[in-house]
């Protein structure tokens, strides 16, 4: 039997060189490259780590190349079920990373791809200053693609009619492709949906009645698809809110029709599958300009912020059930205009800083999945203006801002980028940005941050390495619990390097880890007995599944249960659907339907339940 191994190299240049004549090898050439930002390429480079990343256990995966910016280099022992490259410098310690899809390849070919490697912690404008090409202009949309890139679509300068413009950041490259859309567009949204770009509404300028049209930009041929009998809307719209849904429809809501019409409540669901768009039985009950639509990690759609009829930031939230918004009057946001609105692992919901002048707030309010909220003061080291804020793969936020300090102090204004752990309710001062604040950031496929400075720049971004293919460490818990994102820093606390859940329904996650075919192992103690504690198995889509643990009593699902003998750690074996689930001696075997390829997990904990352990390891089908 012939077998087959992913040839994986590695350098500035990169050349198959794998000799074994018993190996069927498929070749995957990776050109890396530097920022061409002096400021964002290392002054040497001592080696490339690089790593293979899979559905499969960790293994002789991680290769550091020795002076490989010296030529070529070849490893030829990558899986051939490598989802993920990452390619690390060390320069000496570590200095930055890229990282890099490799497309499933169902045969022996021969592959090329480019791959840039960010610095941690610095912003990197890209593309040189005297090109027209990577320029967002004000009112244009911005959609992440596939494996790291960047579309611009439409946009326009006030008192100009819209270009029929779209560029193209070419994933991990500076190169910049122009498109024409087929008509322009000031204020449409892009969403990304089954692998291409939905533009939706927008006005041809910025005084015109805005479209009732989409049309869609498939990154695979670079062009938009041409199929007007699928663009009919229910509600021309501009400067509205658009999300994708678990359902794989595309939520529209808000916004207006033109300057002087009043702003819209009313909502839609687009199939881009099928070009079907259906209103929704019943409007938002706040009508909302450019809102923030939340889908949390627990399937939930949540609508917050944006502008009211009388032009005041809004601070109620709504919640999407059955295609009618429930107004949540339970849910205290405070007045503070202009916060950053960020969802977090956890189904948990931030509002970070706000405010102007003296009444600008340093805190973090943050909405918990049982409706609960938590105000944590002073989490930001300073108040910060013109706040901007994304979510980090690892579960932390990513926030800039311009702080200005208050009399008696010179009312200099000076940029601050800091990292907020929620959890724990600390902010890493991670400051090396522009000397002006962005107006604008979005998370990419690849792990990165654009950010789209007030002169329309575009600067790319790293804070560190992470992906859902990571290797978890021997255990997840002990020793100040590195990797998991706690729910909030009263929930838990340390004893003895074991956390400790404070209250019942405690919660940690740990993003942005996904497991396909796993085995997981959870130690819960309490004083006295009766610890209790849930596993959660969180789908891409579709509801989450709990694996129960009863100090004494049980564990299992709902209705699959085997009995639990003290001491004994929940052992939870997936594979697809098919759950196996042990707490001793006895296993039970479950079945849980629309799990899908991969799943997160999460930790549920009762009050005073302790949890010595979690270990997780991803085996091979």
């Amino acid at each position: 039997m012939v077998r087959r191994r992913l040839c994986a190299l590695a350098a500035l240049v990169l050349l198959a060189a794998c000799g074994d004549p018993d190996v069927e090898l498929t070749t995957v050439r990776l050109r890396v490259a530097f920022p061409s930002d002096g400021s964002c390429r290392p002054e040497t480079v001592t080696s490339l780590r690089v790593q293979a990343l899979g559905d499969f256990p960790e293994s002789d995966t991680t290769i550091e190349l020795v002076d490989a910016l010296g030529g070529a280099a070849a490893i030829d022992r990558f899986p051939t079920d490598t989802v993920l490259v990452t390619i690390e410098a060390i320069a000496p310690s570590a200095w930055g990373a890229g990282i890099m899809p490799i497309p499933p390849l169902a045969a022996p070919v021969e592959t090329s791809s480019d791959i840039m490697l960010l610095p941690y912690g610095r912003s990197c404008r890209i593309g040189a200053v005297d090109d027209p090409l990577p320029f967002v202009p004000p009112g244009a949309a911005l959609a992440r693609l596939p494996g790291g890139g960047l579309l611009v679509a439409g946009g326009g300068e006030a008192g100009e009619d819209a270009p029929r413009r779209v560029v193209r950041l070419v994933a991990q490259s500076e190169r910049f492709e122009e498109r024409a859309m087929l008509q322009p567009r000031i204020g449409a949204s892009a969403t990304l949906a089954g692998g291409r770009v939905v533009v939706f509404g927008g006005a041809r300028d910025a005084r015109s009645t805005a479209e009732d049209t989409f049309e869609v930009y498939d990154p695979t041929t670079g062009d938009f698809v041409a199929d007007r009998a699928r663009t009919a809307l229910r509600t021309p719209r501009r400067e509205h809110g658009a999300a994708l849904l678990p359902t794989g429809q595309i939520l529209v809501a808000g916004g207006r029709e033109s300057d002087d019409a009043p702003v819209l409540a009313s909502a839609e669901l687009l199939d881009p599958a099928t070009g079907r768009v259906d209103e929704l039985v019943a409007d938002m009950h706040i009508a909302r300009l450019r809102p923030s639509i939340l889908v949390l990690d627990d399937s939930s759609v949540l609508v917050a912020g944006g502008l009211n009829q009388a032009g005041a930031e809004e601070r109620t939230v709504e919640l999407l059930t059955d295609d009618v918004f429930i107004p949540l009057p339970e849910v205290a946001v405070p007045d503070r205009p202009g916060a950053a609105i960020v969802a977090l692992p956890g189904a948990r919901v931030a509002w970070v800083g706000g405010g102007v002048a003296a009444s600008a707030s340093r805190n973090v309010f943050v909405l918990l999945p049982d409706l609960s909220w938590v105000d944590l003061p002073d989490v930001l080291p300073l108040a910060l203006q013109d706040v901007r804020a994304v979510g980090l793969a690892d579960g932390s936020i990513f926030v800039t801002g311009t702080h200005v300090p208050l009399p008696p102090m010179p009312p200099t204004p000076s940029v601050h980028a800091y990292v907020i752990d929620v959890g724990r309710a600390s902010a890493v001062d991670v400051t090396r940005l522009p000397a002006v604040a962005p107006r604008e950031l979005l998370a990419l496929d690849d792990g990165s941050i654009a950010e789209i400075s007030p002169d329309g720049a575009i600067w790319l971004r790293r804070e560190s390495l992470r992906t859902v293919l990571d290797a978890p460490p021997a255990t997840l818990l002990t020793g100040g619990a590195g990797g998991v994102a706690l729910d909030t820093p009263d929930h838990w606390s340390e004893r003895d390097g074991v956390l400790t859940a404070n209250t019942d329904e405690a919660r940690l996650d740990l993003p942005p880890l996904r497991f396909g075919s796993f085995v997981a192992e959870l130690e819960a103690t309490r004083a006295g007995g009766g610890a209790s504690v849930d596993l959660l198995l969180i789908p891409e889509s579709g509801l989450v599944q709990r694996v129960e643990l009863r100090e004494g009593l049980e564990v299992g699902p709902p209705l699959c249960k085997a009995p639990h003998v003290p001491g004994s750690a929940l052992v939870v074996e997936r594979h697809g659907d098919d759950v196996v689930v042990a707490g001793g001696a006895d296993r039970r075997e479950c079945r849980l339907p629309g799990l899908g390829e991969r799943v997160g997990l999460a930790v549920v904990a009762s009050r005073d339940t302790a949890l010595p352990a979690l270990r997780i390891t991803r085996v091979d089908e």
